[in-house]
């Protein structure tokens, strides 16, 4: 007979497999905060419902009927001073009237992050929320970035779909933090089905990476796979299964990316990155990035002002003379960490820096309670952030509201999955029950 023994999070043992709904909902409470954040999370990623503000000041507001103590965590502390910070380079700005509506708008997606750490309280809210927001992507950009590809509507033979994800810089780096997630959750999971889905979902990501033809998110993807061997002990069959998904994204990828991504090879610093590419994007993205480390340079303290940069980089490329008109005009930095400093100052950026460090990075006492594949669940999560801060090396991310989900949720992550799950057999099943904890555990 089954002894007892910790589901996934314990050792493993010859204990039966959960069905797929016992997988999932088994010992689940629904709540209306939580759907109301579900809600949020599709209306943003699939852009197919209206409401997506209502549904985060509803969860917010249901949360906060809860007589629940909640305790400071270093992610909420930082991303409040990231938001106040933000709102005193905007009282700064001399471009008030833009600051004010990208600070209003920065607040708001704040909100999203301090929910998204909110809702999640044990290991079966983390399996939900990550599946629920692997099948929205899969479903809706990614499904529609492919039909898009092969019914011939491209963009100069980069694959796009619609509203944020027309720009393929963008859909390349949410391919890239979805695929962290799913394998997040593959390694949550025991269900064979779900597990299979996520098997066909990751070189699926891979591909559309590659179809994008992002070169940043290409490389940001490169570097957090090298850093996910170093130092574990590799093991045949998993490794045969990355190889095998990288061979397939490979081998359907057509020649033209692989010319595009090739132009890699005559980066230049010295050459002012001339003839990286057919159009010059690289050479004029450089000439921004020398226009944005100015401004920054100008205004080290306070910036220009959140949302103002566009702005200033057309001003200060008149300044910095003929050289930079090809960098003129009013356009986007390119560049998280150049964008950060521009408008928030240095100092700004360092507190975003130390948001994203303290959502990454638990309390030892949690950290040691988790078990060796709890902790896998973690590092999958954590390469997707590492991919994400590369791929902001080239384009700016600074303010995406995936992002702060995914902040949020890798912040709760660490204390939900140190609540234990009792597994018992009932009708055959396994299923699991699992403590609800009090938000003054989960936000220690």
């Amino acid at each position: 007979m089954l002894g007892r023994q910790k589901l996934r999070g314990g050792p493993r043992g010859p204990q039966a497999r959960p069905g797929l709904f016992a997988e999932f909902f088994a010992g689940f409470d629904w709540d209306i905060s939580f759907l109301a954040f579900l809600y949020y999370c599709f209306a943003v990623i699939t852009f197919y419902l209206p409401g997506a503000d209502v549904a985060i000041v509803l969860a917010l507001a249901t949360l906060s009927l809860r007589t629940n103590t909640l305790r400071g965590h270093p992610y909420l502390l930082t991303l409040f001073l990231v938001v106040a910070w933000t709102g005193l380079t905007m009282l700064n700005s001399e471009y008030r009237s833009t600051s004010w509506l990208a600070w209003w708008t920065l607040a708001k997606t704040a909100l999203v992050g301090v929910v998204s750490f909110l809702v999640i309280r044990n290991r079966v809210h983390l399996k939900i929320v990550l599946a629920f927001l692997v099948g929205c992507f899969f479903l809706f950009p990614l499904r529609g970035a492919f039909f898009n590809y092969f019914g011939g509507y491209t963009l100069s033979g980069r694959v796009l779909w619609n509203y944020t994800y027309e720009n393929p810089n963008e859909l390349a780096l949410h391919g890239l933090v979805f695929l962290s997630a799913a394998m997040a959750l593959y390694f949550l999971v025991q269900n064979r089905l779900t597990r299979l889905a996520i098997l066909t979902f990751a070189p699926l990501c891979l591909l559309l990476i590659l179809f994008t033809q992002s070169r940043g998110t290409f490389l940001a993807a490169v570097a957090a796979g090298l850093v996910g061997l170093f130092g574990q002990k590799i093991r045949i069959r998993p490794l045969l299964t990355v190889v095998v998904a990288v061979g397939i994204a490979a081998w359907f990828t057509p020649t033209a990316v692989w010319e595009r991504l090739g132009g890699l090879r005559n980066v230049s610093i010295e050459g002012g990155m001339k003839g990286v590419d057919e159009g010059n994007s690289a050479e004029q993205r450089f000439l921004i990035a020398k226009i944005a480390a100015q401004v920054a340079e100008s205004h080290p303290l306070l910036g220009v002002g959140i949302g103002a940069y566009p702005r200033a980089n057309a001003v200060y490329a008149d300044k910095m003379g003929s050289d930079f008109t090809f960098g003129g005009g009013a356009r986007d930095a390119h560049n998280t960490y150049l964008l950060l400093a521009a408008e928030l100052g240095v100092p700004g950026l360092v507190a975003f820096m130390a948001m994203m460090l303290s959502a990454s990075f638990s309390r030892g006492n949690v950290t040691r309670r988790l078990s060796p594949v709890d902790r896998l669940v973690i590092r999958m999560m954590r390469l997707g952030l590492f991919g994400f801060c590369i791929a902001s090396v080239f384009g700016s991310f600074a303010y995406s509201n995936v992002l702060y989900i995914l902040l949020g949720i890798m912040a709760a992550s660490p204390a939900a999955l140190s609540m234990s799950a009792e597994p018992s057999r009932a009708r055959g099943a396994a299923r699991t029950r699992v403590q609800r904890p009090s938000l003054a555990v989960s936000t220690a």
